[in-house]
């Protein structure tokens, strides 16, 4: 599982350090991989809308 936050947040990463198939991630540090790759994704509300700020807006045709 990808835990990804906004920034990196100490308390988030103390908590989940220990939790075996947990990784965690800030925005600013994913990729295509990083998100392709664990069968399952949590992200907080401040981190995807800090990633939609990050990505562009698709054209409309």
């Amino acid at each position: 599982m990808l835990l990804a936050t906004a920034a990196y947040d100490a308390n988030v990463y103390k908590s989940a350090r220990n939790i075996e198939g947990v990784k965690i991630s800030a925005v600013a540090d994913l990729n295509a991989l990083c998100l392709l790759q664990p069968r399952k994704l949590l992200v907080t509300k401040d981190a995807l809308d800090a990633f939609k700020a990050r990505v562009p807006a698709a054209k409309q045709a």
